[in-house]
């Protein structure tokens, strides 16, 4: 994650998987980062981006997210899955 106010890097995030990042995503607060990934049974990693830490992996998509979104509230993430899974999830992810 890099600070373009003051032009440094802040974190540095990784997942526990390790696939491909297809898309990412910060929360209406700006506290939590959600990162959509790509290649086989792909998950959405929520991140608290400002302390490096994994909060939860959501997991439903078979082959790539390739979009996620907020909701206003932070309570509900959307994520829309590959062209070969074409799937619309709505997560009440802090339950997840």
């Amino acid at each position: 994650v890099y600070d373009c106010t003051e032009d440094e890097q802040v974190a540095f995030l990784k997942t526990k998987g390790g696939n491909p990042v297809a898309c990412l995503c910060f929360s209406p607060n700006e506290k939590y980062l959600a990162v959509g990934e790509s290649g086989q049974q792909p998950g959405i990693v929520i991140w608290r981006w400002n302390i490096a830490v994994q909060v939860v992996t959501l997991k439903r998509h078979k082959f790539a997210v390739s979009q996620i979104c907020w909701s206003p509230n932070n309570k509900y993430l959307v994520s829309l899955g590959h062209a070969h899974d074409p799937v619309v999830i709505v997560w009440l992810w802090k339950k997840a």
